[in-house]
């Protein structure tokens, strides 16, 4: 617990949606120090913090991150993950962890349709070394060992071992998953069809589907077209009230409000 403090401790983690450091890539002039929704769902039940959500981070990170911060703290009482994309994978090089979402290079299943524009790619390219090289990886994952199973299988274990470890300890936690889970927008119809398709199939038939506890789980079943919900989704319905800019879908100040007010909602059901 945080020193001298007598408030009840609770551990976040996410991606750039809970990042306490979020920067934006498409505005990088832009002021974001607003509070982000660990801070604000902190401030209205009365916790203490501790947010390790870093931008672009993949689940298994945001699982890993959530045990070690609760195994270095003593008497953690609450649990908040916002989950990521499940295409992300992360690379380790010393004590630094190198995130790659995959739909960066997902041109060549794309078809026509790219992520980023040909023009804003080549910028961002230019002004962050990193995103070349992030670029670079991904496409040969994508071009050599893409395994949707795989991708699948790690991103449901993450989430289940992390539900498993909090429920022996008897902490209480609210998930919720925070970007689509899988970004239809980013593929082609045959690439739906022949890949995304048995994707959804095999994720209703996963053998941690029914392990994870649904009543702890926001949105679940998470995706739109099975009937579940992401928290982008509530973000991008509003145009661009809760979002930084049509170009850069990040919620904002208000936006980051409203996720806070879903885990607030969902934390007083629950523990109410």
């Amino acid at each position: 617990m945080l020193k001298f403090s007598k408030k009840p401790l609770m551990i976040a983690s996410g991606c750039s949606f809970t990042d306490p450091n979020f920067k934006s890539l498409v505005h990088p002039e832009l002021d974001t120090s607003w509070d982000k929704w660990p801070a604000i769902f902190a401030k209205q039940h009365d916790y203490d913090l501790i947010n390790v959500g870093t931008s672009g981070a993949g689940n298994e990170y945001i699982a890993d991150t959530i045990i070690d911060a609760v195994n270095k703290n003593q008497d953690v009482k609450l649990v908040m993950a916002l989950w990521s994309g499940w295409d992300r994978f992360q690379v380790y090089s010393g004590a630094k962890t190198f995130f790659c979402p995959l739909n960066m290079a997902s041109a060549k299943i794309n078809g026509s349709s790219k992520v980023l524009s040909d023009k804003k790619q080549s910028e961002l390219c230019l002004k962050e070394p990193k995103f070349k090289i992030k670029y670079e990886i991904c496409k040969s994952v994508i071009d050599n060992f893409f395994d949707t199973d795989a991708i699948l299988n790690s991103n449901m274990r993450s989430m289940w071992i992390l539900q498993d470890f909090l429920k022996k300890r008897n902490i209480k936690y609210i998930f919720a998953q925070g970007v689509n889970p899988i970004q239809l927008s980013f593929f082609n119809e045959d690439f739906i069809n022949k890949t995304i398709k048995p994707l959804l199939n095999d994720f209703l038939e996963h053998m941690y589907y029914d392990d994870l506890d649904t009543l702890n789980f926001y949105g679940w079943p998470l995706i739109p077209i099975i009937g579940g919900t992401h928290l982008d989704s509530m973000i991008y319905q509003n145009g661009n009230e809760l979002k930084i800019s049509n170009e850069d879908g990040h919620p904002n100040a208000k936006g980051q409000k409203e996720l806070a007010k879903i885990f607030s909602e969902a934390y007083q059901k629950n523990y109410a």
